[in-house]
């Protein structure tokens, strides 16, 4: 076996460095052995019990390009050299491509040829043999290549270590299988251990001889502290302490924008491993567009040989950046639903796209390259702006925030003094790419901890600013990076809260609740959120929680009580309001809350009574006497409803539903021109009700409504002035709305018709309005 004599620092790690596992020292290869350590010995635990004791393997590991299936066979072949020293195991190691296998016969050559390859000093005679194979009849060949082999490997088992198998499958296709099949279960000392991008469709097809023949490995991604470790081993074993101190520093944060380029692919780890030591942006431009050029025809090796349907859909993902659908790639394609079906299994099996679910439609599915640097490196020359946004996005997960920033400043002011037309526009540049390299950052969420400050520091800018819906934005970018952070979420609740998404509020402070399960101000509060979002029975519940935390607060007790009022449950109501009232004996809320709950369930008795306490606590609330009014009207005892309506008119001159409700008290004692009076006086200070309290506004202008057809019809001395007075009240008081139009028609037919004599006035109301102003205004 011929091996590389150059030194270990010199020529191991930049062959490495290209790709060459195969020319490797052997014990750089073992260092760099990182998240392959336990599949090895696996591996050599089996070949050896395949060289004593006689058990047959037959085994497939399965990875992507660049995840160490070259690097895994490798360590083993020269881990089990021992036994092949000692003649306990035969090994036929392909270690190039078999692009040489076209059929079984071929197979059955390649075994030969590596045996002359690894074993010198039977070269000879194999080679002679070989001769003799050559000149023998083709319908006597493959008898003979079989005799050859079993001649050589005697009793001995023989191991089969070969690289790419789907295609040796492929290319001996169903006759050639069945040879092989048959070959292996006639010598039953063959074991195969064999590598594969994917599993073949050969290996899944009941009609094909090696369905179910082999045990299969699936090589894993590195994790990111698999990543860390690799890059860790190259630079210690280059010697280079420069960057393994930066790996334990700065390092760390651009060894994870490393693995989330590559997606944990070993090889391609390798090759981004320069990047570590390139610190300005001119030369980590340089390298990143050397890199890629050098990618380019490496990757476009994966979609060459696809066929021309998959080809397609691979370059279209690769320029689409964001995930697709079915829907949308059978468009853009120009490939109908069947074929694409298929075409999209074919490639998932082959590991070259992912799906997942779209989480706006869970019925579809969305689709997307398994490789990002394939996306890249497809997309070079693509892109209308070449390689520059490509960089930027590399630039985003290279740098942390802050770092970005003081570069910006520091190239923009470079570039202000700057007079070399040139350098200028250098620097200008270089503030671009800082300047865009944070917008993606922040677009995408690319940051880390370093960032959390930055951030912070936004989002309370704009929460202050109050544009609530950016702040959410940057807390959320917060709690991306810090899932169990108390503060970020409360920020986030507060700014939830602000812009008035409750439900999310409720979420974000539901995960302070989690980290902090006794912050029962926070536990309150989300009761009267969930009140307020109209979940009565959460509200309880949380509420319930506080009262288990600090049982002496009297505020969890009323707000209980609220949310069972709300709920139409009085009794449940009246009790907490009671203990609220028990806690805090001058919690004048709790006992007007209690008054309407009485009054509510038909107490109205006791609702004067707890109406009465407030009244002493707070003399000055003219709603309260009101209600107090109410409850007596409620119980007809109306001579006291007008003591207490007048009460809260003293306080409140211009309490609109006192003085309407004063209207109804007189008309129904059928004292008409007192009613008329305070109708009168409640459509004119009703448009100051109005305008603070909208959301009585239909009912308010019902009352109004019926108020000026009453006074139409009962006001003895009605004169021109007075209806005038009314209808420039409704257009500029109220606006005339909707709800007030026929009332206002009905007031300037009165005045037309009745006080100005014309007749015609009348055939502008609407028919059954003019029937009913004829029959119960006018009397005709």
């Amino acid at each position: 076996m011929v091996e590389t004599q150059q030194s270990l620092a010199q020529t191991g790690i930049s062959t490495f460095l290209s790709f060459g596992a195969k020319s490797v020292k052997p014990e750089i290869l073992e260092k760099l052995l990182i998240g392959r350590q336990k599949t090895v010995d696996m591996l050599t635990q089996q070949a050896t019990d395949i060289a004593e004791h006689g058990i047959n393997v037959q085994l497939m590991l399965i990875g992507n390009r660049g995840m160490g299936k070259t690097h895994v066979l490798r360590v083993l072949y020269h881990r089990i050299q021992p036994l092949v020293q000692n003649r306990k195991i035969v090994v036929a190691y392909f270690v190039e491509e078999a692009y040489d296998v076209a059929s079984y016969l071929d197979f059955l050559v390649r075994i030969i040829k590596d045996f002359i390859r690894w074993y010198a000093a039977d070269a000879e005679l194999l080679q002679q043999k070989l001769s003799i194979l050559r000149e023998t009849p083709s319908v006597r060949q493959e008898e003979l290549a079989e005799q050859i082999v079993a001649d050589y490997v005697a009793d001995k088992p023989l191991l089969i270590l070969t690289e790419n198998f789907d295609a040796i499958l492929e290319a001996l296709n169903k006759t050639g299988q069945a040879k092989l099949r048959s070959w292996l279960y006639r010598h039953n000392r063959i074991s195969i251990m064999a590598t594969a991008q994917a599993l073949s469709p050969d290996l899944g097809r009941e009609d094909r001889p090696f369905y179910q023949f082999f045990t299969t490995i699936y090589l894993k991604r590195l994790t990111y502290e698999d990543s860390l470790e690799l890059l860790r081993t190259l630079a210690q074993t280059e010697h280079n302490q420069a960057v393994i101190d930066h790996l334990n520093g700065k390092g760390i944060g651009q060894v994870r924008a490393i693995h989330e380029l590559v997606k944990g692919n070993h090889r391609l780890l390798v090759t981004f491993y320069e990047f570590l030591k390139a610190d300005t942006l001119a030369k980590l431009s340089d390298i990143f567009l050397k890199t890629l050029n050098d990618l380019k025809p490496y990757y476009e090796t994966y979609i060459r040989y696809l066929p021309p349907q998959q080809q397609k859909i691979v370059h279209y993902l690769a320029l689409a950046v964001t995930p697709r659908n079915g829907t949308d790639i059978s468009k853009d394609c120009f490939i109908d639903q069947k074929s694409l079906s298929k075409q999209l299994s074919d490639l998932q099996r082959s590991h070259l796209l992912e799906a997942y679910t779209d989480p706006a439609d869970g019925r579809n599915k969305l689709y997307d390259l398994s490789e990002p640097l394939l996306r890249i490196s497809l997309a070079i020359g693509e892109h209308t702006e070449g390689i520059t946004p490509l960089f930027i996005d590399f630039l985003a997960n290279w740098y942390n925030i802050n770092e970005l920033e003081g570069q910006k400043e520091r190239f923009w002011k470079l570039h202000l003094e700057e007079s070399n037309e040139k350098l200028k526009q250098d620097y200008l540049y270089d503030y671009q790419a800082r300047a865009r390299a944070i917008a993606i950052k922040l677009k995408e969420g690319k940051i880390g901890d370093e960032d959390i400050n930055y951030l912070f520091e936004v989002g309370n800018e704009f929460y202050n600013k109050g544009d609530y819906k950016n702040a959410i934005e940057y807390y959320k970018k917060v709690t991306k990076v810090r899932p169990d952070d108390y503060e970020a979420f409360y920020n986030l609740g507060i700014a939830y809260d602000a812009n008035h998404e409750y439900d999310n509020a409720i979420l974000s402070y539901q995960k302070v609740i989690e980290i902090e399960p006794n912050d029962y101000e926070l536990l309150h509060y989300v009761g009267v959120l969930y009140s307020k979002t109209g979940n009565y029975v959460k509200a309880i519940e949380n509420f319930q929680k506080v009262i288990e935390i600090t049982p002496d607060l009297s505020e969890p007790f009323y707000n209980i009580g609220n949310a069972y009022s709300a709920k139409l449950e009085f009794d449940n109501a009246i009790k907490s309001y009671q203990k609220a009232i028990a806690i805090k004996p001058d919690f004048y809320q709790a006992f007007y809350n209690l008054g309407k709950a009485y009054r509510e369930n038909g107490d109205y008795d006791k609702a004067i009574e707890s109406y009465q306490r407030v009244t002493v606590i707070k003399p000055d609330d003219y709603w309260t006497f009101f209600n107090i009014g109410n409850a007596y009207y409620k119980k007809e005892d109306y001579d006291e409803a007008l003591i207490y309506y007048h009460k809260s008119i003293d306080i409140k001159p211009n309490f609109h539903q006192a003085w309407h409700n004063l209207g109804v008290i007189h008309e129904e004692k059928e004292d008409f021109e007192k009613a008329v009076e305070y109708y009168r006086k409640a459509i004119e200070t009703g448009t100051i009700f109005l305008n603070s309290h909208e959301n009585q506004l239909k009912v308010e202008l019902d009352r109004i409504s019926d108020a000026i057809v009453f006074i139409l019809q009962n006001e003895k001395k009605i004169t021109k002035e007075k209806i005038l007075h009314f209808e420039k009240l409704i257009e500029e008081g109220y606006g005339l709305p909707d709800a007030l139009k026929i009332s206002y028609l009905m007031l300037q037919t009165y005045r037309r018709y009745v006080l100005e004599k014309d007749k015609r006035a009348i055939y502008e109301l609407p028919k059954e309005q003019r029937e009913f102003f004829l029959r119960e205004i006018v009397k005709e």
